[in-house]
């Protein structure tokens, strides 16, 4: 290939997404890279991911489950309410980007979702 045209452009995004929907298979995760840009020499993509949805489970709830225990926390935590000063909390998920405030919870009264720390969450819940 001497340069990336769109001809070319085209052949390399149609490989590029069979050999990721093998990789999807695989992992069981669904994984997309819907455009392509391209120059003369290079081209780039964004590749993107998401984990399946378990039973109407929300993302960050799957999440939640696969990589609590990394946070000290267990996937029966989940849904689980704890207190924090002194208004109720439910847990719905984790965002492991988020490294300070990883917990994701819904203010029990108002529906609004928080982060919180995971230490906070775990000192929380041997509380209650």
């Amino acid at each position: 290939m001497e340069r990336i045209d769109k001809k070319n452009a085209d052949i390399i995004h149609r490989a590029i997404k069979i050999a990721l929907e093998s990789v999807s298979k695989q992992l069981g995760i669904s994984i997309q890279a819907p455009r392509m840009t391209y120059g003369e020499s290079d081209f780039r993509m964004t590749i993107s991911g998401v984990l399946p949805v378990v039973a109407g489970e929300s993302a960050i709830a799957s999440v939640f489950r696969t990589k609590c225990e990394k946070y000290g926390l267990k996937p029966h935590d989940l849904g689980r309410v704890f207190v924090s000063n002194g208004k109720r909390y439910k847990i719905t998920g984790l965002k492991p980007v988020n490294r300070k405030y990883p917990i994701i919870a819904d203010n029990v009264e108002t529906g609004k979702s928080f982060k919180f720390t995971a230490s906070n969450v775990i000192i929380a819940l041997g509380s209650n």
